[in-house]
């Protein structure tokens, strides 16, 4: 569905996507399951769709753009020197010696930047960093039985990450190529 798409529930009363954005935007991201990653996906996904049908980023959307851009800054501050992330990733600096615990916050922060920040941040080293701690975690939990959530999490972060970073790389390549001609 386009994100102006409006509909009836069963019980009468009208819903919309912007109802459901707004929602989630109005919700405690400190309180919210997995450090409120899941919620910071799920308002990514609906402002990039956003963005894709060309429509204006105002009203709850311009409020989902900053919320995203609050919790990016809040990761980038809240990052280990090494890159990875604690339980309250978003919310606090913290260390864990669980493998598994470290593989799940620092694939869900590393997922939910993958699909909201901007392309010109990708590149940035503190996310790098996040990146390659990420494959490190998961080259020491080669041998370990881990929850299939936390892998998930984790390998579609280092794709989302991988797919974005090739996509901007080939349009800077492309600008360059044509601003010589």
């Amino acid at each position: 569905r386009d994100t102006d798409h409006r509909w009836t529930a069963r019980d009468g009363i009208s819903y919309s996507i912007e109802d459901l954005v707004q929602s989630e935007v109005n919700q405690s991201i400190p309180s919210s399951v997995c450090g409120g990653t899941h919620r910071l996906i799920g308002i990514a996904a609906a402002l990039s769709k956003r963005r894709v049908e060309g429509r204006p980023i105002t009203g709850v959307w311009a409020d989902a753009e900053m919320v995203l851009a609050n919790a990016i800054e809040n990761a980038r501050q809240n990052q280990n020197p090494a890159g990875s992330y604690g339980i309250d990733s978003l919310h606090r600096p913290g260390w864990t010696r669980d493998l598994g615990e470290s593989l799940g916050t620092t694939g869900h922060v590393l997922e939910f930047i993958a699909l909201s920040a901007p392309d010109r941040m990708l590149n940035e080293p503190w996310i790098e960093r996040t990146a390659r701690r990420l494959c490190g975690i998961l080259q020491q939990c080669e041998t370990v039985d881990l929850e299939c959530g936390v892998l998930y999490h984790a390998l579609h972060g280092l794709q989302e990450y991988q797919a974005r970073l090739q996509e901007y790389q080939a349009r800077m390549n492309t600008d360059l190529t044509n601003s010589a001609s």
